[in-house]
């Protein structure tokens, strides 16, 4: 079997390499069951990706004032024609996303759960981070 050989898609994954703020909200159970926001939780977090050596994989270190903490490891399934996006939790959960990219917009898609990331750089000098992500 001959290696994978890089792509314009795994160039791609660069828009999340580097140092990241993040802000949203979580849904709990309950809004999942209910459709309502019952369980809406704030949360901000910093991001740390760096590329895996070879360059084909992401990973990425999330800390956050919130309830989860999860490192995750993203990538290009060359066989499945997809992104993808394995996240391992602190709460010991492991996660497996679908991920759809369109421009900067970043879509995760779970089975329990979804997320929109639209990357955007700053380029402020004052901005220690220097870029921010929003779900």
């Amino acid at each position: 079997m001959e290696p994978p050989k890089r792509t314009a898609r795994h160039e791609a994954l660069e828009a999340f390499v580097g140092r990241w703020k993040a802000s949203g909200t979580s849904y709990g159970d309950k809004a999942a069951s209910s459709g309502k926001g019952a369980d809406e939780t704030p949360w901000e977090s910093i991001y740390t990706a760096r590329w895996h050596d070879g360059r084909f994989f992401v990973v990425q270190d999330e800390h956050a004032n919130g309830p989860f903490d999860p490192l995750s490891i993203l990538g290009w399934d060359d066989e499945a024609g997809a992104y993808f996006a394995i996240v391992f939790e602190n709460h010991g959960f492991v996660r497996k996303y679908v991920v759809e990219a369109k421009g900067n917009v970043w879509t995760f898609g779970g089975l329990h759960e979804r997320a929109r990331r639209v990357q955007r750089r700053r380029h402020n000098a004052d901005d220690p981070l220097g870029a921010e992500t929003r779900r």
